[in-house]
């Protein structure tokens, strides 16, 4: 099906495979190569919200911004953190916003 043609093209992209063309006419259709950076993304734009509502970033856990579950979202984070996994660009970010860990 559809969800594996597209995987098929993330990994020859994420391989260097992918044709030129290919890639500009998927890119022009709204494909996006790296989906864990995405959903980080969409994760910050939410938190950006939440601070410019509330003027903190003390998220309630079962905290919902539109479909997207923030509060979730923001607890995996923590976790990334406190396991040392989290990405140093993306604790960087969460930190300007005022991100701190307790």
């Amino acid at each position: 099906g559809l969800g594996g043609w597209l995987a098929r093209q993330r990994a020859r992209y994420h391989r260097g495979t992918l044709a030129e063309d290919r890639r500009s006419r998927l890119e022009a259709e709204g494909v996006v190569w790296d989906r864990n950076l995405e959903a980080f993304q969409r994760g910050l734009r939410f938190l950006i919200t939440f601070k410019e509502r509330f003027r903190h970033v003390l998220v309630p856990k079962s905290h919902r911004e539109s479909d997207f579950s923030l509060g979730a979202w923001m607890r995996s984070q923590g976790l990334k953190y406190y396991g040392g996994t989290l990405d140093e660009s993306r604790r960087l970010q969460l930190e300007g916003i005022g991100v701190t860990w307790l």
